[in-house]
């Protein structure tokens, strides 16, 4: 994980926002995406600084399309993918935080500030048929969010 080499920006508001690139999720699986961006905003509470990530990421240093990236960050960036992967059967998805918030001092430190989830068409298909996807992907994010006693305790944000 690289801390990333920006800065921060005026704080946006009070509440939790996520930001998600869905520009390359299939039509069908959208909804599931959407659906947990919804919870966990619901979930997270407070704010975290807004980050201007300047032009200090390359493009070589993410998964993610900068051009599908704001430049400012509030608070967590995601870019999602559907892809063929290995078939039904084998990996379903990861999910992984590409940068951390990495000022000292400053709320959130040490948190994701972008990250990255893909899912397996085949797999993934299979969840949808079954009313599953959406329960999954709130668990994948739930991953990049950091959800868990460790991390909640670092920041201002709590569990509704």
């Amino acid at each position: 994980i690289t801390p990333a080499p920006v800065t921060p920006a005026p704080v946006s508001g009070e509440s939790y926002d996520l930001t998600l690139d869905v520009s390359q999720v299939e039509p069908a699986f959208l909804d599931g995406f959407l659906a947990a961006k919804a919870r966990w905003e619901q979930v997270l509470v407070g704010d975290l600084p807004d980050i201007n990530r300047g032009n200090a990421i390359a493009p070589d240093d993410t998964d993610c399309d900068l051009n599908q990236m704001p430049q400012i960050i509030d608070d967590v960036f995601m870019c999602t993918s559907t892809v063929e992967n290995d078939g039904e059967g084998g990996i379903l998805a990861s999910a992984g935080v590409e940068f951390i918030r990495a000022f000292p001092g400053i709320p959130g430190e040490n948190l994701p500030l972008i990250g990255s989830m893909e899912f397996d068409v085949a797999d993934a298909q299979n969840l949808l048929d079954e009313g599953d996807f959406a329960s999954v992907v709130l668990h994948e994010m739930g991953h990049l969010v950091r959800a868990t006693t460790q991390y909640c305790k670092l920041i201002s944000y709590s569990f509704r």
